[in-house]
């Protein structure tokens, strides 16, 4: 199977299911054909205190919290809540019921909405306004943690 076949193969799973965690595929910025995998920084997050309001540990509390701190951080002049969005993911762990106690073959089987309504899980408002806000701020909410240097590499080829 050639790279480019298995980056769309890959590219299409994370489709298939929006809020797994979510690693795609783009070609190297500096024009190079070697694939390189993108995060989602916040929804890595969010994850995270997700699972802690699911079962608590003080290392998925820790690590949420400053990995969100050091995203606010990284996008200093942004207005999106991500803080907020954060905190909104630890809530709804806390209130959806055991995730590891739910028939995960038979969920999987259902549409998207009836298992979010069935376990209390709904659409993470914040998280979506933090991605609509970067996008109309000009930043890629899958590539908040490009390095700066890579970023002016690619402006000043584009010049």
């Amino acid at each position: 199977m050639r790279l480019h076949q298995l980056a769309q193969l890959r590219a299409r799973r994370v489709g298939q299911n929006r809020r797994q965690r979510r690693v795609v595929h783009r070609r190297d910025r500096r024009g190079g054909g070697v694939a390189q995998p993108i995060r989602d920084a916040l929804g890595e997050q969010c994850v995270l205190l997700f699972t802690h309001g699911q079962s608590p540990s003080q290392g998925h509390l820790l690590i949420g919290y400053a990995g969100a701190a050091n995203i606010k951080k990284m996008v200093k002049d942004s207005k999106a809540p991500v803080i907020g969005a954060v905190r909104e993911a630890h809530r709804t762990g806390k209130g959806a019921p055991s995730l590891m106690a739910q028939p995960i073959r038979e969920i999987l089987a259902q549409p998207i909405d009836d298992v979010r309504k069935a376990l209390r899980i709904p659409q993470p408002q914040l998280y979506l306004e933090c991605h609509c806000i970067w996008r109309e701020e000009g930043i890629d909410p899958y590539d908040l943690l490009a390095s700066p240097q890579l970023a002016d590499e690619q402006e000043l080829l584009a010049a």
